[in-house]
């Protein structure tokens, strides 16, 4: 199969995916996300049968994922959206967290869902950089071969998006204000806000 991996940077994630599907035999080619009329023209030129989007900051050009499915894969549990998803699971101290591989739709974290991974928070708060490159990474990539391996299956249909883990929600960005705090809190609760600076 053909894939494009369209990313905002090469990261340890994107090229562990790269390297993964090139493993199993498929033509993985990769496009830094710049300007839509770059995104537009680079995924012409690649002409992929899939788009896969391990680590994208910005939204898919409408004229991208119209015409070739494109799926994203976010950071948190079916039902969970906005671009601080791992910041709140860790200073929220949820127990359990995930990853969902959405079909990029008009709304952003809405699409029809493809795979979905959860796991364990670890019961010492991590740093984000821990949470990213451990047990999200890992389950990011079982959610990227379940798309790949759906993708081959014509008959396939995503399914729509429900609700998730219990404190998965749509959510703004995070804030530096919203990581701050009191010198007299409790240690146990202003680590978590601590840590997610790191």
């Amino acid at each position: 199969m053909r894939i494009l991996l369209l990313v905002s940077a090469f990261n340890g994630l994107s090229q562990r995916a790269w390297c993964a599907l090139r493993a199993a035999g498929h033509d993985v080619g990769v496009l830094l996300a710049g300007t839509e009329a770059e995104i537009v023209h680079g995924v012409g030129k690649a002409a992929p049968d899939l788009i896969l989007c391990p680590y994208l900051e910005d939204r898919v050009p409408r004229q991208v994922w119209q015409r070739r499915r494109t799926v994203i894969i976010h950071p948190g549990p079916v039902g969970d959206g906005g671009p601080s998803s791992l910041d709140r699971a860790i200073s929220e101290g949820v127990p359990r967290w995930g990853v969902t591989a959405r079909q990029a739709a008009e709304e952003l974290d809405a699409g029809p869902v493809w795979a979905t991974r959860t796991f364990d928070m670890p019961a010492v708060v991590p740093r984000k950089s821990a949470l990213y490159n451990g047990p999200v990474a890992d389950a990011a990539m079982e959610c990227l071969h379940e798309v790949v391996t759906k993708a081959g299956d014509p008959s396939f249909v995503p399914a729509p998006a429900q609700t998730g883990v219990p404190g998965a929600r749509l959510c703004p960005l995070m804030r530096q204000a919203g990581r701050s705090f009191a010198g007299d809190q409790p240690a146990a609760s202003s680590r978590r806000d601590v840590v997610v600076a790191g």
